[in-house]
């Protein structure tokens, strides 16, 4: 096995839980230059995937957000982890709701501007965020996506004005 931050290993770069921008300033070019991708969790979980580095060996769980914040968010895992995932399709809970991908992006980034609130991605994402957890009320899931009160208002959701 290869230590990190061997040539070309961006691994050591990046704290056990890290998120990276995606095509802002090419670290995510770099970082995924050589991290293989193993296992994807799929189905209702299609932001989820297990990654390698080709070169320390490094395993990551990866939640790829494209519809909010543009980032990776990126969880070092210990072999044993990598494992269960592999083996039993047992993966650590952290990114099996993409409200907690959303939840811990929110502390980590700059939510987007949104130039128009109804040609984005916000209504199907707060949709899919109540549908999968009924327990979660609509002001919580706007601002799980950066909306404000005022901005909520002005979102159409079940084609109706809101």
């Amino acid at each position: 096995m290869n230590a990190p931050g061997q040539a070309g290993c961006e691994c050591d770069r990046y704290p056990d839980l890290a998120n990276i921008p995606m095509g802002f300033d090419g670290d995510d070019e770099q970082f995924f230059a050589t991290i293989s991708e193993i296992a994807r969790h799929g189905g209702s979980q299609w932001w989820l995937w297990l990654g390698a580095c080709l070169v320390c060996h490094q395993a990551w769980q990866v939640a790829q957000d494209e519809r909010i914040f543009d980032e990776y968010l990126l969880q070092r895992l210990d072999p044993t982890a990598a494992e269960l995932i592999q083996t039993a399709n047992l993966w650590p809970p952290n990114f099996l709701r993409f409200e907690d991908v959303l939840r811990e992006l929110g502390k980590r980034s700059n939510f987007p501007n949104w130039f128009d609130l109804n040609d984005s991605p916000l209504v199907y994402t707060i949709r899919e965020l109540m549908e999968a957890n009924p327990a979660l009320k609509l002001e919580d899931a706007a601002g799980l996506v950066g909306l404000n009160a005022v901005e909520l208002g002005k979102l159409r959701l079940d084609g109706n004005s809101r």
